[in-house]
């Protein structure tokens, strides 16, 4: 295009060549380059740690990742939807990156995102979790605390002065008194000992053990049950309450902010559980190519092994399989979760 200012020439054309040159002349001129940083550096005012929440992974994420298979044939293609999709970066020298148009020397991948079906606990937080649950009624959601008693500790929670260890020491103090209670205060439902189950990630709640009156409403309602297996009736003094993600999640999400401080947690408490898993890029995880063939890393594998069990989970849910081909689909997706998890290095 013609410079704004540039000198308009009407010849014999007339004052068609005179509109024509006019609207050639017309230019954008920025005022501003939009490329270039700023002349003042922004400074960093502050830095907030927390948890990141399903919805964070998902707008970090530039797709949904739900294809098992890795590669399309016989073009031997990463497959579309799949965890080496190009648009996740590019591991080849030659290929490039569908999502910023870069090659491998200029990409540094970008982030995609896995919904699972049914929610997991998160392995990093395992122990988090089971904390918030000692100190929350499994009925209501509320803390385990008297009225006046929980102002209080809020407000010593709330004292900007308070550094990390005390914060600490004052939180392990809560954890003690409520793991002590044994009605609730706002509902008045019996509360027992909340544990993790040895050899697994399952949290049970002793709801049973010490409450003649729940022991006994429970052995009513299993009364038929017991009468067609006597067996039943051999673990009715093992009985308790199993906390599985999804009512473990229930009871996260009907926690008040108010009980926040008293439970020393930034952000929302049901973060904790991993309903979301987020899929590094192809950089990090690279596919090493060998005679026509590739080898692929741990990551990779694991991803595609929580892959196919979601979509195996899902297609259950749809069909209405029984519940212990779901369960045992649900336990395998909580040790790929987990397993992914630490390899990953999420959290």
């Amino acid at each position: 295009m013609a410079h704004p200012h540039a000198p308009q020439q009407h010849g014999a054309a007339g004052p068609a060549a005179a509109a024509a040159a006019a609207v050639d002349a017309t230019t954008l001129v920025f005022t501003k380059d939009p490329f270039k940083p700023p002349e003042v550096p922004r400074k960093i005012q502050q830095i907030r740690f927390g948890l990141q929440s399903p919805q964070d992974i998902i707008n970090c994420g530039v797709f949904h990742v739900y294809e098992r298979a890795l590669y399309k044939m016989p073009e031997r293609m990463p497959h579309p939807n799949g965890v080496l999709d190009q648009r996740l970066g590019v591991s080849s020298k030659v290929a490039v990156c569908r999502t910023c148009g870069l090659k491998l020397a200029d990409c540094a991948g970008h982030f995609g995102y896995l919904r699972l079906e049914l929610p997991v606990f998160h392995v990093g937080y395992f122990r988090n979790t089971v904390q918030l649950l000692q100190c929350i009624c499994k009925t209501c959601s509320r803390v385990l605390l008297p009225e006046e008693e929980r102002r209080r500790w809020i407000k010593r929670f709330r004292n900007p002065k308070l550094e990390r260890v005390p914060r600490e020491q004052q939180f392990r103090r809560v954890i003690d008194i409520c793991k002590r209670a044994k009605l609730c205060h706002h509902c008045g439902a019996y509360n027992g000992t909340v544990k993790k189950a040895s050899g697994s990630l399952k949290i049970l709640h002793e709801a049973y053990a010490k409450n003649a009156d729940a022991r006994q409403r429970l052995a009513d309602s299993l009364a038929s049950a017991v009468a067609a297996n006597e067996a039943i009736g051999q673990c009715m003094g093992r009985v308790a309450d199993d906390l599985h993600p999804l009512r473990v999640l229930a009871l996260f999400r009907a926690i008040v902010d108010e009980d926040l401080d008293v439970l020393d947690i930034a952000g929302r408490p049901e973060d904790l559980l991993l309903g979301v898993v987020p899929v590094p890029p192809v950089a990090i995880r690279p596919s090493v190519e060998m005679d026509g063939a590739s080898n692929e890393d741990d990551i990779t594998m694991k991803l595609m092994q929580i892959i196919e069990v979601n979509n195996g989970l899902r297609h259950g849910l749809e069909k209405g399989l029984p519940i212990v081909s779901l369960m045992e689909n649900w336990d395998f997706l909580q040790v790929g979760a987990a397993q992914r998890c630490v390899w990953g290095r999420d959290g």
